[in-house]
């Protein structure tokens, strides 16, 4: 029943980000509120907790960070742009009239129900109150973490750089990062959960909540990330020759052809 209140509280977050999109007519604000949903449930639960620790603190403060620079980026390329992101035009165009009520639903009930079951063993952590540490993964976890937080925010500022540069509409960024993932940010997303996981699980988090990275790595390899993210440049050849020799998320040299 508790957990029930905490997805509460996401869903009504999730409910301004609607109000929003309808005010600015552009539902890819939907994307700012991702990182958000995950930062609002772990300051909550952090400010209403009886017992503080450092390990807690720490928790928190790596999700804060990772929370409100994604949200911040996307927010800045959403006012660059002035345009809505074209998953949400595709949206529009097949839901048709329905598309207010689908757009609440899935675009941002169904966004927070997955930022809530993959935040669980962040508020397993914080809830808890009689915490066991296992020092070797919180250490391990955070230094990973770090690693991952760099990649996407180096990658993140890359990909703006270029966009910014770029003259023509097929080309296609293929230095830095770039160079070794065609999906360097998506690399740094999910270290950055994986090692929030491996914090959490030194914190004394059962080994089933591994859920939660597991899901986030479905979504992002499968689902909404990668997949969608290609999709809109199969038509270019200049990319389709960088898929050739390009790791798809784990950088790596490039193949010699």
């Amino acid at each position: 029943m508790v957990y029930l209140n905490y997805l509460l509280i996401i869903l009504g977050i999730s409910v301004i980000g609607y109000l929003i999109s309808l005010v600015i007519k552009n539902s890819s604000i939907a994307d700012v509120f991702w990182g958000l949903y995950f930062v609002a449930i772990t300051d909550y639960l952090l400010f209403s907790i009886n017992q503080t620790t450092t390990a807690k603190l720490t928790l928190a403060f790596l999700i804060n960070v990772w929370g409100f620079r994604l949200s911040f980026h996307i927010f800045g390329r959403l006012l660059k742009s002035k345009k809505e992101d074209r998953r949400y035009v595709e949206f529009r165009e097949k839901w048709g009239n329905s598309f207010y009520l689908k757009s609440l639903i899935f675009n941002f009930f169904f966004q927070g129900l997955l930022a809530f079951l993959i935040a669980i063993p962040v508020i397993m952590v914080l809830r808890g109150q009689n915490i066991v540490l296992i020092n070797w993964a919180v250490d391990a976890g955070i230094f990973i973490w770090l690693i991952g937080f760099l990649t996407e925010s180096v990658a993140d500022y890359q990909m703006s750089s270029f966009i910014k540069k770029k003259t023509g509409k097929d080309e296609i960024l293929n230095s830095g990062l770039w160079r070794y993932s065609r999906h360097p940010n998506y690399f740094g997303e999910l270290v950055q959960w994986w090692s929030i996981w491996l914090i959490c699980f030194g914190l004394n988090v059962e080994v089933l909540t591994v859920f939660s990275p597991l899901l986030l790595s479905v979504l992002i390899l499968f689902v909404s990330g990668i997949p969608l993210a290609e999709k809109r440049l199969k038509g270019n050849s200049k990319y389709n020759q960088y898929v050739k020799i390009t790791s798809v998320i784990i950088p790596w040299p490039p193949k010699k052809i």
